[in-house]
């Protein structure tokens, strides 16, 4: 059990050759202001990665409490989560660079479009690398935005201190306190508090 474990841990996942014309793709982390957070995949180059010494990610996970939420919400063993996550021994890392500076267009006047995704139900902005990568290497900067309208496994709020957890459509903050969303009305503001949701239009 424990050889096939170090197996899996070194062999799983194995990314896809990067599809488009660009093979060295960035990566970073951004949030707006007082509202949700969100990664960032987009074009760089092999110049650009050496010379700022980026280095592919080190966990697939920007938060452990995500994989723990995997672990509570979907039921995926802990020893799973954790050699996922495990960046720093697998034979093939995420195909992108930490915080690489963007590639500059032959063109100065070019700019790159702006790709905005949504996650699925029970994932976050973690989940769907592979694919953002892949939209990226064509040529456009993803955003992949941490929803706060249940569908995330784990987000952090705009403050930083409270960790808002999502379990069968319940909202735990960092003091287990539970937060229930205002249902939309014609009167509701853009943002809801605790949830900052888009409003619907």
């Amino acid at each position: 059990l424990y050889v096939c474990y170090r197996h899996f841990l070194h062999t799983y996942p194995k990314y896809a050759t990067l599809p488009g014309p660009t093979k060295h793709i960035g990566v970073s982390y951004h949030r707006i202001p007082n509202s949700v957070r969100f990664k960032l995949y987009y074009p760089t180059s092999a110049d650009n990665v050496k010379q700022s010494n980026s280095q592919t990610p080190k966990t697939y996970f920007k938060d452990m409490q995500t994989a723990q939420s995997l672990n509570k919400n979907i039921g995926i063993p802990s020893f799973l989560t954790q050699a996922l996550n495990d960046l720093q021994h697998a034979w093939y890392p995420l195909p992108c660079f930490e915080n690489a500076p963007i590639a500059i267009s032959d063109n100065s006047d070019d700019k790159y479009p702006l790709l905005l995704f949504s996650h699925g139900n029970s994932a976050n902005f973690d989940m769907y690398s592979q694919i953002c990568c892949a939209l990226a290497s064509y040529g456009l900067t993803v955003a992949i935005l941490d929803h706060t309208d249940h569908s995330a496994l784990y987000t952090k709020s705009y403050d930083n201190l409270k960790c808002i957890y999502y379990e069968g459509g319940s909202v735990l903050d960092s003091n287990g306190k539970k937060y229930k969303p205002k249902p939309w009305t014609a009167k509701h503001d853009v943002e809801d508090y605790g949830n900052r949701r888009l409003k619907r239009i």
